[in-house]
């Protein structure tokens, strides 16, 4: 009987061509994971519209000038003083933004102020509004001298002044018979705000 000799059958052409693509494959998934470490992604750079921390900060100042506002009788004062602190609230939380995006204490401070000028204009009490009224200030122009020392060393006094008028309210007495002492706070609160607005323009 003639022996019958069996030869192995050779790789097809396509055989290679994917031993060569898994093995690219491999090579690049080994180079990945080396090199990864050495380039870290990128955080992307917040970048705020000016116009809008203007446009925050030029509501509150109209607000300021409305007459039908800073002329407003003893029974409706609280009202005014609490949307214009939620106005205050809103132009410091653009020029924080713009301005110390990249610190997140300033951001924090931001939005606690935000949350809390929200909460005095949703739910009114005397006494105790005035006593939240004067934190709140207090913390605005906290914040103010913050983004100041920061980006503005030459309007220090200017938010010093501030400072001074958020610490004459008296939390003892209803914030309806300090409305004069609150329009000063805010007429401060405005012009520094504004200042940092034209800075901001010539850097």
């Amino acid at each position: 009987m003639a022996e019958i000799k069996i030869q192995p059958k050779k790789p097809s052409p396509i055989s290679y061509v994917l031993y060569a693509l898994a093995l690219v494959a491999i090579v690049y998934m080994v180079i990945r994971s080396l090199t990864a470490s050495k380039n870290p992604v990128q955080t992307p750079t917040v970048i705020v519209d000016t116009t809008d921390v203007a446009g925050s900060v030029n509501d509150f100042v109209s607000f300021l000038g409305d007459t039908t506002n800073t002329r407003v009788d003893t029974e409706k004062s609280p009202a005014y003083t609490s949307y214009g602190l939620y106005l205050l609230s809103a132009a410091i939380g653009a020029t924080a933004t713009r301005d110390a995006a990249n610190d997140s204490n300033i951001i924090q401070r931001s939005t606690r102020l935000q949350a809390i000028s929200d909460s005095i204009q949703n739910h009114w009490t005397p006494i105790e509004k005035s006593v939240r009224v004067r934190d709140a200030f207090l913390r605005a122009a906290g914040l103010m001298d913050a983004i100041q020392a920061k980006k503005y060393p030459n309007l220090k006094q200017q938010v010093a002044i501030v400072k001074q008028k958020a610490e004459a309210i008296n939390p003892n007495q209803e914030v309806r018979f300090q409305k004069p002492k609150v329009e000063q706070f805010f007429q401060q609160s405005a012009a520094a705000l504004q200042a940092m607005v034209q800075k901001a323009k010539t850097e």
